[in-house]
C-alpha cells in the first residue's frame, strides 16, 4: 500500500515546510534508522546559513526513495536528510535557498546516475529551520570504500558554499531480512581463513561502564548493518556488500575489566572486511571518548 501512495507521490513538487526553531517544544533528534549528523556548511561561512546531513537507512530510506521516484531495491541508492538553519545574527532573511548539483568526479570515483533534489526555499527568516531530502543513484555499486561521490552546492542570496556526499561503505551496506544467531555462528565458522577473519581491539576511555550498553546504537548508526540477537556486552552484526552481494558479519565482544572491545569481521572480501573493521572502530571510538 505504502509503494502505491508512493507512486502517486513521485512527481508532487512542494516547498519544504519551514518553521520556527523555538516553536518545536521537542527538537526532531530521532536516530531509529538514520546515521549520525555531519556538519557541512558552518553559519559563520555560509552567510548565516547552517546546514547538516545524515544517511537514511532501513525503512526511511525505503520511504523516501519511493517518494523520489528511485529504487531502494538498488543497492546504490542513497537518501539523504539535510537540515537547514538561517542563524544569522543580524535577524535578516535568507532568500533562494536550494542545492544545485555539480557533475564531474574523475580519478575512477563513481559519480551518480540519477539525481532528486529538492525544490528552492523562498525564504528562510532568522531563527527558522527545514529539512530537505536528496535521493542519489549511483552509475554503479563497489565493494570499495569512498568510490563514489556526488557534489553540490548549497546556494542562497548570501553566497554559495560546496558541498560533497561521500558515503562510506558502511553506508553503503544492505542489510539481510533476517538471520537467526545459529545461521550467524554456522556463517563465521565458515570464515576463518588467513584473508577471512580479521580482528582488532580498541581500548577503552571512558570511565563510565553505561557507554556499553550504547555501542549497539553507535553501530547501527554509522553502518547499515542488522543486529542478530541481543547485547550482552557482546554482539553480532550482519550486513551485504553492495556489488558482489556477499554478507560481512561483525562480532564485537567488550570486556569490561579490561576496558576493551574486540571487533571480529568476517567475510570473503578481506579488502571489505578492513574498511568495515576501519568504519566500526571509528564508530566505537567517536562513542567511548565521550
Amino acid at each position: 500500500a505504502s509503494s502505491q501512495i508512493a507512486a502517486g507521490l513521485e512527481d508532487l513538487v512542494m516547498s519544504p515546510l519551514v518553521v520556527d526553531k523555538n516553536d518545536i517544544s521537542q527538537p526532531l533528534n530521532d536516530i531509529e534508522d538514520s546515521g549520525p549528523w555531519k556538519d557541512i556548511v558552518k553559519p559563520e561561512l555560509g552567510g548565516g546559513l547552517f546546514a547538516k546531513m545524515r544517511f537514511l537507512h532501513g525503512s526511511k530510506r525505503t520511504k523516501e526513495a519511493q517518494v523520489m521516484g528511485l529504487d531502494p531495491a538498488n543497492p546504490s541508492t542513497v537518501c539523504l536528510e539535510v537540515h537547514i538553519e538561517n542563524m544569522r545574527t543580524d535577524a535578516g532573511t535568507l532568500r533562494h535557498v536550494r542545492l544545485v548539483h555539480r557533475g564531474g568526479t574523475g580519478n575512477g570515483i563513481i559519480a551518480p546516475s540519477r539525481v532528486i533534489s529538492p525544490p528552492e526555499i523562498p525564504i528562510l527568516k532568522q531563527g527558522q529551520i527545514t529539512s530537505i531530502f536528496i535521493g542519489l543513484t549511483f552509475a554503479s555499486a563497489t565493494d570499495r570504500d569512498g568510490m563514489v561521490l556526488a557534489k553540490f552546492d548549497i546556494k542562497s542570496d548570501r553566497g554559495s558554499s560546496p558541498v560533497e556526499i561521500r558515503p562510506s561503505l558502511g553506508e553503503l551496506l544492505d542489510s539481510p531480512n533476517s538471520m537467526s544467531q545459529s545461521e550467524f555462528d554456522k556463517a563465521c565458522t565458515e570464515l576463518q581463513g588467513i584473508h577471512q577473519r580479521i580482528t582488532s581491539v580498541v581500548s577503552v576511555s571512558s570511565k563510565n561502564d553505561d557507554v556499553y550498553g550504547k555501542i549497539p546504537i553507535a553501530i547501527l548508526q554509522h553502518l547499515n548493518l542488522k543486529q542478530v540477537g541481543k547485547w550482552t556486552d557482546k554482539g553480532c552484526f550482519v550486513g551485504t556488500l553492495p556489488a558482489s552481494r556477499n554478507n560481512v558479519y561483525v562480532v564485537i565482544e567488550c570486556n569490561t575489566l579490561r576496558k576493551t572491545c574486540e571487533i571480529i569481521v568476517c567475510g570473503n572480501n578481506a579488502m571489505a572486511s578492513n574498511s568495515i573493521i576501519g568504519l566500526v572502530k571509528q564508530a566505537l571510538q567517536q562513542l567511548l571518548k565521550s
